[in-house]
């Protein structure tokens, strides 16, 4: 799609404006495109990837505490999650999470150099900033490839990729976790990643088109580019979604349960010109 190529185009020129001028001058950046090629071609269908996951923010979720720092164990319940369902998955942590100051214990240790093992890992090298390499792993692959990050990408770097269409390339294509860290027992459950929606729920306007006369649907009020108002027939605004994640209570563990959302679950409020 001419989106997917425009995103990936503009990535490209954040890193080359980021890395210009600096020691390796984006060849690093090119090692890791050689590696996705080389991986693609090498191991074939075993190469390909369902989903870019995004280590960092796995790492540290609720870890805003006195104590809380960057958890390996946390990633690795989300990839036994996935691996349970059948879910391929390709691993983007930063060079710097891996080093003495994160990597701690040795059960950390153990983790890394099974990611390692399995050739599902990437690290974002010094200098870089990771955010480019998962999200340009993603895009590369295409199709119903998806993210697993609840960051909303608000950085200033995102801006660049414009915006409202980029919004609606990420509500498509990234999906947000859930896990549960134990202070006490310092141990991890309940992990869950939401299922991949393979429809959207965004506002949708009606509206005649002029060439054939006949109704259409269109998303792209968000963006400001809708058909002209005397052709609007209709505006339809999805309400509510039911059955995707619920939580309860269970002695004192915390447990999740999701559901795949089904198109019939979602509920939209039509506004019709009288």
């Amino acid at each position: 799609p001419v989106q997917v190529t425009e995103f990936m185009a503009k990535i490209e020129i954040l890193v080359r404006e980021n890395t210009k001028g600096k020691d390796d001058d984006g060849v690093r950046w090119e090692k890791f495109k050689a590696w996705l090629h080389r991986r693609e071609q090498k191991r074939g269908d075993k190469g390909a990837y369902d989903c870019v996951i995004d280590a960092a923010n796995i790492a540290y979720y609720k870890q805003n505490y006195q104590g809380g720092r960057f958890r390996f164990a946390m990633i690795d319940s989300i990839i036994n999650f996935l691996e349970r369902r059948n879910i391929r998955w390709l691993l983007i942590i930063h060079g710097s999470h891996l080093s003495n100051r994160d990597c701690r214990t040795s059960q950390d240790r153990v983790l890394k150099e099974k990611w390692m093992k399995s050739g599902n890992m990437y690290v974002a090298p010094g200098g870089f900033n990771d955010d480019w390499f998962w999200l340009y792993a993603t895009l590369r692959r295409g199709g119903q490839t998806f993210l697993v990050s609840n960051d909303v990408m608000r950085d200033h770097h995102f801006n660049m990729l414009s915006q409202k269409t980029f919004q609606r390339w990420r509500d498509r294509h990234q999906v947000g976790f859930n896990v549960h860290w134990d202070k006490r027992t310092q141990k991890c459950s309940n992990a869950i990643v939401l299922p991949h929606s393979m429809f959207s729920s965004r506002t949708q306007l009606e509206y005649l088109d002029p060439n054939n006369s006949q109704s259409c649907l269109s998303d792209r009020v968000i963006e400001g580019d809708y058909p002209r108002d005397k052709d609007i027939t209709a505006i339809h605004s999805p309400i509510c979604t039911t059955g995707i994640v619920t939580s309860y209570q269970r002695g004192k563990q915390l447990s999740y349960t999701a559901e795949k959302p089904k198109l019939e679950d979602l509920q939209w409020l039509c506004c019709r010109k009288s």
